[in-house]
């Protein structure tokens, strides 16, 4: 019996640098957006999450995955603002503290997610590659 294997393609890819402050507790300004849908077309749910840090390391630093509020009369998946996320690594997911290696976050069809990089307390940039699936 062979192992079985599927083909996923990912419905986004980024790849983004993010200056990451020399406060530790605050965030990049930088964001990786999963999920931006424009008015009148259909809402892209992803089942996956993948990011990884590319160089030496992440001085520091933490990568979190933040999950967008469901879509509701009030906040429509075209309205979405920063408050519409939460932290979902406080909660629910790891966060990435290591370099070099891929971190998975696996969502049930779930409408939008973030990618934001809070400081350790040493300034630094630091590239991150990412895909929703």
């Amino acid at each position: 019996m062979g192992i079985a294997s599927y083909k996923q393609t990912a419905l986004e890819m980024y790849r983004q640098a993010f200056t990451v402050p020399a406060v530790s507790g605050n965030y990049a300004p930088e964001v990786i957006t999963f999920g931006p849908t424009p008015s009148g077309t259909n809402v892209s749910f992803f089942r996956e999450i993948t990011a990884i840090v590319e160089g030496a390391n992440l001085s520091g630093a933490t990568v979190e995955l933040w999950l967008a509020q469901i879509p509701d009369s009030s906040t429509g998946a075209d309205g979405r603002t920063p408050g519409n996320y939460w932290n979902a690594t406080s909660t629910a997911f790891p966060s990435m503290t290591t370099t070099g290696v891929a971190q998975r976050w696996q969502l049930s069809a779930w409408p939008g997610a973030q990618i934001r990089v809070k400081s350790g307390g040493t300034p630094a940039t630091i590239t991150i590659d990412a895909s929703g699936y």
